[in-house]
């Protein structure tokens, strides 16, 4: 713990300046899934998330197109990626836990808070790094999108939107496999039917018919209406 937090302080200090702190898709979704969700599910995406931006991060460092600078700090980050993949497997070990047992409070504010300190890092990287260079690394949220209808054409809504929409596909495949027959079934049931839905809806998105200027496309507009529904429905369920 103390390598990690002293990591994290290193990054900080790099990075003196204000940072608006965005929550990324992932994150978002994370800590969406903490409020009803059991760990056991939460934390094998949790780890998958960090796999694959750790990867990214090594693809943008293999290209060349950054300064020693950038380059250094792109070690530093994966570096705290790293510690902080290690300490959740050390933290969250599910077999050393009964997950027929509901989660304690402090087992949950525990996640939360690794979930806050990944995206601490996240929010760092991009802004050193100036991500939007890097479209791998900059995936929208429903709510995000919805937003930027008045501001983006059509067409970029919709390249953004299916990728939003792969994400979330692999992030509730994640959850199904790593699901234990010891874990709520309701959870499960309600990961598939939701993957079927997204499903779904990314052919349903392709037959809309977009333009390369702002325009007001109700049918894109509609549809990012049920995206962002999907995803509320399975992230806030109450039936548990």
């Amino acid at each position: 713990m103390k390598g990690f937090i002293l990591t994290v302080s290193l990054l900080i200090m790099i990075n003196c300046c204000s940072i608006d702190c965005q929550a990324s898709r992932e994150t978002d979704f994370l800590s969406q899934l903490t409020t009803q969700y059991d760990p056991s599910l939460i934390v094998p995406l949790f780890k998958d998330s960090i796999n694959q931006r750790i990867k990214s991060i090594v693809e943008i460092r293999q290209e060349g197109n950054i300064n020693l600078d950038q380059s250094a700090f792109c070690n530093i980050t994966l570096q705290s990626l790293a510690l902080l993949h290690d300490l959740i497997g050390k933290s969250f070990n599910p077999s050393t836990q009964d997950l027929r047992v509901k989660p304690d409070v402090s087992v949950i504010k525990e996640l939360r808070y690794l979930i806050k300190q990944y995206e601490t890092i996240i929010n760092l990287f991009n802004y050193e790094l100036q991500f939007s260079r890097y479209p791998q690394l900059s995936v929208e949220t429903p709510e995000s999108l919805i937003k930027l209808l008045k501001t983006k054409n059509s067409d970029w809504i919709k390249m953004k939107t299916l990728q939003s929409i792969d994400k979330y596909i692999n992030d509730l495949q994640s959850i199904i496999n790593s699901s234990s027959t010891e874990v709520n079934n309701y959870q499960t049931t309600l990961a598939q039917l939701s993957l079927k839905q997204l499903i779904s809806l990314k052919d349903e998105l392709k037959s809309i018919t977009t333009y390369n200027y702002v325009n007001n496309n109700q049918p894109l507009s509609n549809f990012l209406d049920k995206f962002q529904i999907v995803i509320k429905i399975f992230a806030d369920s109450q039936f548990m």
